[in-house]
């Protein structure tokens, strides 16, 4: 399941990306988040991924988060580390 254009996820991909938030131990944390990496595929995810986090924090009366975003672990990727910015921005 790729991210660009989704609408809401599928109940079966929304329970697999789920379980990618669970981690037995710090090894599975890292296969973890390689996995959930490479359901990242463009800039318009990031995109995506943005704005579905800004929305979730402020309907849960965030009002400031510090988020990081490692673009030079896509840009490895051949993902474009300023598109990667400037979509997520």
């Amino acid at each position: 399941m790729t991210l660009s254009g989704a609408g809401p996820a599928p109940y079966g991909a929304r329970r697999r990306l789920g379980a990618l938030y669970v981690q037995r131990d710090f090894p599975h944390f890292l296969t973890n988040f390689r996995d959930l990496c490479a359901e990242l595929t463009s800039p318009d995810d990031f995109a995506l991924a943005t704005e579905r986090l800004a929305g979730r924090l402020a309907g849960e009366g965030v009002r400031h988060a510090e988020v990081m975003c490692s673009a030079t672990i896509f840009a490895r990727r051949g993902l474009p580390a300023a598109e990667i910015l400037d979509a997520a921005w």
